[in-house]
């Protein structure tokens, strides 16, 4: 599976930082936005309720004594702002009786003005309390005011009512547009200090960052005795970019002393095996895969490129007699029957006579459960050891001169 890109810090950074920033403004926009057309909309809402009270009072005293003029007259002042939309006196059965408009009158105020809502006259009228209401649909403010009056020529109290509605729409896009020439100019400024932000994060925190990076990744390489780390120090003004530098240091310094010790072991290791005139052999017991020096292969009369390196070629080095026990011996090893891998048998010379071998093994890498994956050992030629041992023996059970055996 191959790995996943990751953003850098150069660019991640600035990027979350300029939607995080785009995100606050756009919501800080709409809330100041929203603040300032509900400013608005309260304090149009308090002047027409100032309005509508003194309308009250005009619109009932002028029914008392029916002075239709004084009515028509103060509605004819007020329509003269440009944001009235409707501005009409309507009786209990939602005939209008006075209105802005004069082809309405004596019309059914639910057939012809758009917005009228029959319901809340009905309930404005029965409960003798005003109610204003904002229309966010139609962008206006709607207004319900109740009149208890007694005719001149009809002494039984009649329930008349105002109905205004009135236009905030330009008022919404003034105060609109007030906000965005603020938010423009805010904008300007805040961008300034988010780019001189973004400056100094770039010098004092990702710049040291990067550089540790690309220092952590040559700490890695050795080369002229030491490890990658002779780097000029990283600009730093925050503790844990120092600390992580100073790991670093402590890391490579680690690393190349750790490496000469291991030079200087491989060093002694192959100098012990070169005086010794050992042979060595590796085994993978994962991949059966098999690894025989030189030495080794020399020994056998084999060239450095001939012979596989599977177990099967030392498999089939083995005397016939011998291969029971050898691969017996091992097996117990393996599965812990003996403390140590030691055997002395035959392997077959490239010229077909065998060369008897002394063996020593030692596993030394497992698997999470325990079991041996990896072996190593050496192989000693000892079969001059052994033919000496074979002529004492023989020289102690016969005679010099005649070559007998002693009785």
């Amino acid at each position: 599976m191959s790995k996943l890109l990751k953003p850098s810090l150069t660019y991640g950074i600035p990027i979350f930082t300029s939607l995080l920033y785009l995100c606050i403004m756009m919501a800080g926009y709409f809330y100041e936005r929203d603040e300032k057309r509900q400013e608005v909309i309260n304090h149009e809402v308090a002047h027409l309720k100032l309005h509508l009270v003194r309308m009250q009072h005009v619109v009932n005293s002028a029914l008392a004594i029916d002075d239709s003029a004084r009515i028509e007259q103060e509605i004819s002042l007020a329509a003269a702002n440009l944001g009235v939309m409707v501005y009409t006196v309507l009786n209990s059965k939602s005939i209008i009786r006075f209105s802005n408009h004069l082809v309405w009158r004596d019309s059914q105020a639910s057939e012809i003005i758009d917005g009228y809502d029959l319901y809340l006259h009905q309930r404005v009228a029965g409960e003798h309390l005003p109610l204003t209401v904002v229309n966010a649909r139609r962008l206006s403010i709607q207004a319900y005011y109740p009149l208890k009056t007694l005719h001149q020529n009809n002494k039984e109290d009649i329930h008349d009512l105002i109905y205004l509605e009135y236009d905030i729409s330009p008022l919404l896009k003034s105060s609109d547009q007030h906000v965005q020439a603020s938010f423009i100019r805010f904008i300007g400024v805040s961008l300034v200090g988010l780019l001189f932000f973004l400056v100094l994060l770039h010098v004092y925190l990702i710049s040291p960052l990067r550089a540790l990076s690309v220092q952590a990744k040559n700490c890695t390489k050795y080369s002229k005795g030491f490890f990658g780390f002779n780097e000029q120090p990283v600009l730093a003004v925050f503790s844990e970019v120092v600390a992580i530098q100073e790991h670093l240091r402590n890391l490579s310094n680690v690393l190349t002393h750790r490496k000469k010790q291991l030079n200087d072991s491989q060093i002694r290791w192959l100098f012990a095996v070169e005086i010794s005139e050992n042979r060595i052999w590796g085994w993978n017991l994962i991949t059966n895969e098999v690894f025989l020096s030189e030495r080794w292969k020399e020994m056998l009369g084999y060239e450095a490129d001939e012979l596989n390196h599977q177990f099967n070629t030392w498999q089939e080095l083995l005397h016939p007699e011998d291969k029971p026990e050898v691969l017996s011996n091992l097996k117990r090893y393996l599965n812990n029957g003996v403390k140590e891998l030691e055997s002395v048998y035959r392997l077959k010379h490239k010229q077909g006579h065998y060369v008897c071998v002394l063996d020593r093994g030692l596993v030394v890498d497992w698997d999470e459960a325990g079991g041996p994956i990896r072996m190593i050992g050496f192989h000693a030629n000892v079969s001059d050891d052994v033919s000496d041992k074979q002529a004492i023996m023989h020289q102690t059970k016969h005679d010099i001169l005649t070559g007998l055996a002693n009785l």
